[in-house]
């Protein structure tokens, strides 16, 4: 297998539809194999929200927000 492209942000804001994009169009164009967002003050993900945030190829785990300022999403 060759070297993947693993994908670590500070991301905020991913409640808004536009920063799903955004995410999921650097993921594609990028083609990123591992992904890390941290700070997504996200608290609860549903199968819709995954698919705009990361299309339908990864698989997921994520911890919700509890706060202003925390929750990870690691697919």
């Amino acid at each position: 297998m060759s070297a993947d492209n693993i994908f670590i942000w500070n991301v905020r804001g991913l409640n808004m539809r536009a920063r799903r994009a955004v995410v999921c169009e650097f993921l594609l164009q990028e083609r990123v194999s591992m992904l890390c967002l941290v700070e997504t003050k996200v608290d609860v993900m549903s199968q819709s929200f995954a698919a705009d945030l990361m299309g339908s190829e990864f698989d997921y785990l994520y911890l919700p927000s509890v706060g202003p300022s925390t929750g990870v999403i690691v697919a």
